[in-house]
Parts: structure tokens; sequence; C-alpha cells
């Protein structure tokens, strides 16, 4: 964002930088998620979608303007391996005090049980070059926590033993191979999965449970006292949380959500409930308006951009930086956005666009021309090598 269009929205968002619980409204588009982005200078943020979908939007904006951000997945009707590997390995980092800025989870994450606090440090091994370790100790770790003994590795969650050689397939599909003298960890090597030969040398490998194991804890218990969370929609999160719990056939892996916000309540600094329109008798009211949808005709719909432009400051975020080019060139002498004095075109991903008071347009390019991406299952696994 330029410096008028940054500060004017940072000015706004740091209004929710308060302590105790709170409504907040009227929201709408990416504000609160973006907001988000400011409060973690201060403290770390739990920010919570109602959509699988809306979670992974939210994690790629906030990776975009450089925040540390993790995602806490939810699991789904198949039990994927490495999805139950990114849950441990975020409860471990936060047992080690390994901590992004922002958590990002829906609800139907939130939802799901977890380890208790106590059990965290049984559902992950971190093994480092020359530390002492079993062969046999580790090999039983393995069964134990889901993984198949096989004579040639093929697919996750798999490992091979020939002699004082340990090959491993992690929960998140990386190759390791593990040299051992005795009980010690001579060597460790990355594995072309292809070729099964050793690859670059590496000095740690995290290993994962991919074996469900649940208490009556939930991701609530494993965050920071100091932390806050921001519910993105109270009410299509609520509406979403009775959904989900009324369309699970084992709801005894489930907490209800009156439980989770009970538990927000008593352990965090901060509940940031928003609100979007109507949005009457908030304890802090946001002038945070609705972006109108644009023609589906794409040169109305710069008409329209333009217009928008002559009343406010509108900030234009492009996804790709051919994209920032293509709309400069529309600025230029007889062109669709010649006119479009108001607007700053940047590269940067915005998933929903909104109003900031009566001066300030942050628009999505893909809104202007109705082309949407799905990212859907695009995540990116954190690396278990390093």
């Amino acid at each position: 964002m330029k410096l008028d269009v940054d500060k004017k929205f940072k000015e706004i968002a740091s209004i929710l930088d308060v302590d105790g619980c709170v409504s907040v409204g009227p929201v709408n588009g990416s504000f609160p998620s973006l907001a988000s982005a400011v409060l973690s200078k201060n403290r770390g943020v739990l920010f919570i979608t109602a959509h699988l979908d809306d979670a992974d939007e939210c994690v790629a904006m906030l990776q975009d303007i450089g925040v540390s951000v993790a995602l806490f997945p939810a699991l789904e009707s198949e039990v994927a391996k490495d999805i139950v590997a990114l849950r441990y390995a975020l409860l471990d980092n936060l047992h080690r005090k390994e901590m992004p800025e922002i958590i990002v989870a829906s609800v139907p994450a939130v939802m799901q049980k977890t380890p208790a606090v106590a059990q965290v440090t049984q559902m992950v091994r971190r093994l480092q070059v020359r530390d002492e370790c079993s062969l046999q100790g580790l090999r039983s770790w393995l069964i134990d926590a889901g993984y198949e003994r096989v004579e040639i590795l093929s697919e996750s969650a798999q490992f091979a033993v020939r002699g004082g050689i340990l090959d491993i397939a992690t929960a998140a599909g990386e190759f390791v191979r593990l040299d051992f003298f005795g009980d010690t960890i001579e060597t460790m090597h990355e594995v072309d999965p292809v070729s099964l030969g050793s690859d670059c040398s590496i000095d740690e490998v995290i290993l994962t449970s991919t074996s469900v194991i649940e208490s009556g804890s939930n991701l609530l218990e494993h965050i920071p006292d100091a932390w806050c969370v921001v519910l993105d929609d109270i009410r299509e999160i609520s509406q979403q949380s009775k959904s989900y719990f009324d369309r699970v056939v084992d709801t005894t892996r489930l907490v209800h959500f009156e439980d989770i916000q009970s538990t927000m309540v008593r352990r965090l600094s901060a509940v940031i409930s928003c609100f979007g329109p109507p949005a009457e008798g908030m304890d802090i009211e946001l002038p945070i308006g609705s972006l109108s949808a644009f023609s589906t005709i794409a040169s109305e719909a710069l008409s329209e951009l333009t217009e928008l432009s002559c009343k406010r400051d509108v900030l234009l975020a492009c996804r790709t930086s051919g994209e920032v080019q293509r709309m400069t060139e529309l600025m230029g002498s007889g062109q669709e956005l010649e006119h479009a004095h108001g607007l700053t075109i940047e590269q940067r991903f915005v998933h929903r666009g909104f109003l900031i008071g009566d001066d300030v347009a942050i628009v999505p390019s893909h809104e202007v021309f109705h082309r949407y991406e799905l990212r859907r299952g695009v995540r990116s696994k954190k690396k278990t090598m390093r």
C-alpha cells in the first residue's frame, strides 16, 4: 500500500488492539485478516475463519506481506498423514516456544480434538547429527507412530532398514537417510525419491506421528495466554460450527464451539469477534464498508473502477507483475483508465476488497474482472529437514 492508504488502514486496524472480549463491526472483505497482521506486531494472533478455503486464502495474503504465519489444518473425511503431521508439528513448535506471529485455522480445525499438552512430545521426534539414539528404539517409535516398514521407500510414512542405515519417508513426504555408528547418528542425507541415492547432507530431521491421538484438549489449550484471537465473521463461524457438528459421524472427536469460546475467554488476553453488516450495538464501531460488485463486462468494469478512483484513493491489488504492467498501461493516454487519477496499482494478493471510511478503497484485480483462483488444497508443507 502507498503511505496514505497504508497509514489509514493501520489507524483503523490498531483500534482492535484491546484486551478482554469485544465485538467489532461492521467488517467486510479481507479487512479482519489484514488487520490481524497489524495486531501481530504486539502479540500473537489466532485467526479463526468459518471455512477451510478462507483459511487458505488468509495464509496466502499474510505470507504475501511478509507475516510469519502458520496454518493449523483441519482433518478431513479421509485422514491424510501429511495433515496429521502438520498439526502435530505446529503443536510441537508451540510447546518449544518456536511460534509464528499468526496461526490461522478454520472452525472445523479448531473443533477437532488434539493431544493434551503433555502428550505433544510423544508425537514428534527431532533428530540431529551426533545425537545418541538407539536404532532399535527409533524403529519401535516409527511403528507406534504409524509408519510402515518396507524394503524400498515408495510413499510417505514408510521406513527401511539395512544394517546401520535407516531410510525414512517422513509424513511430509521428504526422504532422508540416517547412518548410525552404534547408537549415534553419524550422518544424515536427503534421499532422491526416484533413485533413492543420497543427496546433500542435513543436520536435523523432524519426524511426526501419523496416528490420530486425541484427548479432551484442543488447539486453544496450546496457545500462549498472552495471545489474542480474532474471529473473522462470528455469525458465519457459529453457523458453520453447528453445521459441521451435525454432519460429522463421530462427534466424540469434536469439541463444541461454545466450549471453545469459553476456553478463549478463560485463557487468552483478548477475544475479538468481528461482525459483518448489519452490525449494531458493537463495542467498537468500524468504518469498513463493502465493495460493490463490478460489471461482468470488462469495459464497464474499468469505467466503474475509474469512477471509484475519482471519489476515493483506490489501491488496485494485482497478483502478478505482468498484471501490474498491463493495468499500468491502461492508465496511459487514450486508454480505459486514463482518468483514474486516484488509482494506485501494486503487486500484492488481497482475497476480498473493502472500503475504508469515505476516502479509501482496497480493490483486488480479480474482483474487477471476475477471475477467481481456487487455492484449496495447495498448502505449502513446512520443511522437516535442515
